[in-house]
């Protein structure tokens, strides 16, 4: 728990300094307009728009989807529950260079998002069960 905590500060902490310097820029691509902090010069929406390079692959979101997909893995391996691992891989595929071009980044976010819901459902109501169990084992005698 302190290492995904650890985890989580730090990823927070290098998104915020990202988030207090940049600005956002239209993007034009496959006849949609976005705004982005990054612009490519394939994805410029007029000739006076300037390119802004990228510093790298997005740090954060990618590991967060490596933390899901890792979780996932255990819980498929440990607990036959492969919706939170295939949610992440989904997430993953769809936000790669080949995919992108379909425009299915948004569709991995609902599969990521879905697999994670049904994973807290599915042992949010095992732990119901089990401390519902529990209480009746152990009757209050008067």
């Amino acid at each position: 728990m302190a290492v995904f905590c650890l985890l989580t500060v730090t990823i927070i902490a290098h998104e915020l300094l990202d988030f207090w310097n940049a600005s956002l820029m239209p993007v034009c691509e496959y006849d949609l307009v976005r705004y982005a902090t990054r612009v490519s010069a394939q994805h410029l929406c007029s000739s006076e728009q300037a390119v802004v390079a990228s510093d790298g692959p997005p740090i954060g979101p990618l590991v967060t989807v490596f933390v899901v997909i890792a979780t996932g893995v255990l819980l498929a391996l440990k607990r036959r529950f492969p919706w939170m691992m295939l949610g992440g891989i989904a997430m993953f595929v769809s936000a790669t260079p080949p995919m992108m071009r379909y425009k299915l980044d948004n569709l991995g976010e609902v599969a990521i998002t879905l697999g994670v819901i049904c994973a807290i459902a599915h042992f949010a109501g095992a732990a119901t069960r089990f401390n519902a169990v529990r209480a009746n084992d152990n009757p209050v005698v008067d």
